[in-house]
């Protein structure tokens, strides 16, 4: 987490702290139940924790630097876009984006499906690695009678 966020957490934390203060005083005017303003409150921490986790999210992506526009340029993507991208996205989301593209055997254009879910916002699936072999369900079921 950068210190450039450290201000934004503040100033959220500062309005819930705010939201918070006006609940207190419209409870005790009368102007509240005790049932509402329990409501309330639950309703500004969930928002200010979204937010908060917005402010951190938007932190932690982008500016995958010179790494990032290295891969998408290794990888087919046009130099001054694959550096547009990379200044915008995380290196998790590029390298995920690859491996996904590189895993799908019937894609025409690879680099030109990074590029647009890079472009797009759309989160890297998540890399499946290869689990160790299960066995299918009549070895389960008869798993005393065979032999290994």
């Amino acid at each position: 987490m950068r210190i450039t966020i450290v201000p934004a957490i503040k100033a959220e934390l500062l309005t819930f702290a705010d939201g918070l203060g006006r609940i207190a005083k419209a409870l005790a005017q009368g102007g509240l139940s005790p049932e509402e303003a329990h409501r309330l409150r639950d309703r500004a921490a969930g928002a200010c924790a979204r937010r908060i986790a917005r402010v951190i999210r938007e932190d932690d992506e982008g500016d995958s630097g010179p790494e990032g526009a290295a891969l998408l340029t290794d990888f087919g993507v046009e130099p001054l876009t694959a550096r547009h991208l990379a200044a915008e996205c995380s290196l998790r989301d590029i390298e995920g984006w690859i491996a996904y593209a590189r895993r799908a055997t019937r894609l025409t254009n690879p680099p030109g499906l990074v590029v647009s879910r890079l472009r797009q916002g759309v989160p890297a699936p998540k890399v499946q690695r290869h689990p160790e072999r299960r066995p299918d369900h009549q070895s389960r079921e008869y798993g005393g009678y065979i032999q290994h």
